[in-house]
């Protein structure tokens, strides 16, 4: 690290990034958790088939809850991350460092909100399974407006935060404290987990796909909150 770089780190709070660092690495983990149990039981709540969907719930009641419970662990603890990011990076640009870490705060929140709705799915997939005829239909469509909102929120809430991690790489990248490799890995890696909430609106069941394109980002995570909790004055 040439003397330069060493000037940059001083306008970071060491503790608040190692923090950071340890937050982002928690909410990481909680997200892989939520795609363990998603993944392999087809839980990923498909609006156009909601007979599949409420009986992939109902035959996994458990685990549609786990996943939700684990998805609001990591939405608690990237909301935090927001704060403390802005704690650890203000000095070298206060007003950006603002912008981004309230994008990221505010993503935080819609995806909190939306497991809401996906937690009250469970009792409508409950009820539809010995519901009359006539109830049933009633609470399909109940369950597609609450699916098709719910994902409309986890693309804004989504993408909501990794705009906000983007400001945040060309701060780092302009104060040059953070490798040029891994800054500009990370701008290709956050166009991917831009572009996975695409499949899914063009197919519903595609959001696999989705997945697959995110999972370069989540990966690129690990790099920066290990880099986080490594900075030294």
């Amino acid at each position: 690290m040439n003397s330069k770089q060493m000037n940059r780190i001083t306008l970071v709070e060491i503790q608040t990034a190692k923090l950071s660092g340890m937050l982002w690495l928690g909410s990481i983990a909680s997200v892989i958790i939520c795609l363990a149990f998603v993944i392999p039981t087809n839980l990923s709540l498909n609006p156009d088939d909601i007979s599949t969907t409420f009986f992939a719930i109902n035959k996994y009641t458990g685990f549609h809850i786990l996943e939700l419970v684990f998805d609001e662990i990591s939405n608690i603890m990237t909301l935090l991350l927001a704060g403390s990011l802005f704690l650890t990076f203000r000095r070298m640009n206060p007003a950006t460092s603002l912008i981004a870490s309230l994008l990221i705060g505010c993503g935080s929140i819609v995806m909190v909100v939306h497991d809401m709705g996906n937690f009250a799915l469970t009792w409508i997939a409950r009820a539809h399974a010995s519901a009359g005829a006539i109830e049933q239909l009633m609470l399909k469509k109940i369950g597609y407006a609450m699916i098709l909102t719910a994902k409309w929120g986890v693309t804004i809430g989504a993408n909501c935060i990794v705009f906000g991690v983007l400001i945040y790489i060309f701060l780092w990248i302009s104060n040059q404290v953070l490798p040029k490799a891994l800054g500009y890995s990370g701008v290709l890696c956050i166009v991917l987990a831009i572009s996975a909430s695409i499949p899914y609106w063009i197919d519903f069941s595609l959001e696999s796909l989705g997945y697959n394109l995110y999972f370069p980002f989540l990966i690129w995570e690990i790099s920066i909150a290990v880099w986080l909790l490594r900075i030294r004055h």
